[in-house]
């Protein structure tokens, strides 16, 4: 919708079906617009901190648009017009406008619990069960589509995998076995376990996903960069805190999107001296110049550099 114009829409919306009995036309950001274009005099506060007052529902709150709540009383019956948006304030005059004309649906995110939930009723379904580990492993691992700042969960992507366990497990019950072995985003959360234990120094659980992981065929290399990014983002991360940047800011140079990622980063930055960052850095880099330079096979030295860092 960044460019989009009401008759562009429209026009479209008119066209009649091709080889089905309905048209879909699906429109991403429209009532965001009603928000992010409205009159610099709307936007403004007044003084003191008076509150911002919300754009009027008029044509003047984004000329022409507002007639697209007219439009939708004589759209031919064959188009489905789905507009997406995130977050949206009550205010927003086009919403208002649409409400009686519209069945709104509301996606929140969904806590850990609660997509747990999710992906347990979407199994029984299909006849199968998730033991407690499998269920957890899988929820961790669910991929997320970022709109707006914020995390959503791509449960497409899950029921995907939901549907594939169903039909490749070998009992009703899927273990978290299975789930490591068939769904590739548990495998790469994984690898956000060892990096976290070699990080935070569990040596136990940074061995088990370390063995986990070249058991199920990554390459010694791919995991070794793993390790030297995540101290990377330390060693970026202490430097700026210690110079007093903001914290958006540094999640924002970081490139972390994920609130509980970045809160795990600083916690594990701030209990860690520079010296210390500097020295497992440098341990990396001598671990990578030996495997290149083949004095040591990359598993050996791969094991040997996450018992120093984690033990």
């Amino acid at each position: 919708a960044k460019r989009l114009e009401l008759p562009e829409l429209t026009m479209v919306c008119d066209a009649l079906p091709f080889l089905g009995e309905c048209r879909l036309v699906h429109v991403q950001g429209l009532l965001a617009r009603m928000e992010s274009e409205r009159p610099a005099g709307a936007r403004r506060g007044g003084r003191r901190g008076r509150a911002v007052q919300p754009a009027p529902a008029t044509d003047e709150a984004e000329p022409g648009w507002m007639a697209l709540a007219g439009y939708i009383d004589r759209m031919p019956p064959t188009t489905a017009l789905v507009l997406e948006d995130g977050d949206l304030r009550a205010t927003n005059p086009l919403l208002a406008a649409l409400i009686p004309k519209a069945k709104l649906h509301a996606f929140p995110r969904l806590s850990d619990r609660a997509l747990q939930g999710w992906i347990g009723e979407r199994a029984r379904r299909r006849g199968v069960l998730f033991e407690a580990a499998a269920l957890r492993l899988l929820a961790e691992s669910a991929p997320t589509d970022v709109a707006e700042d914020r995390q959503w969960h791509a449960l497409w992507t899950l029921s995907a995998e939901i549907e594939k366990l169903s039909l490749y497990a070998s009992a009703e019950r899927i273990s978290e076995a299975e789930v490591r072995r068939l769904v590739p985003a548990a495998l790469e959360s994984r690898i956000y376990v060892l990096t976290d234990a070699v990080a935070d120094r569990r040596f136990g659980e940074a061995v088990a996903a370390l063995e986990d992981l070249l058991a199920s065929g990554r390459p010694a290399p791919v995991l070794l960069a793993a390790i030297a990014g995540r101290y990377r983002q330390l060693l970026l991360l202490r430097e700026m805190s210690d110079a007093s940047v903001p914290a958006p800011t540094i999640q924002d140079r970081l490139g972390i999107r994920n609130e509980l990622q970045f809160r795990r980063l600083r916690e594990q930055a701030t209990r860690t001296s520079p010296a210390r960052l500097e020295a497992a850095y440098q341990r990396i880099l001598a671990t990578d110049r030996a495997i290149k330079r083949g004095k040591n096979d990359d598993i050996t030295a791969l094991e040997m550099l996450v018992a120093e860092l984690a033990g």
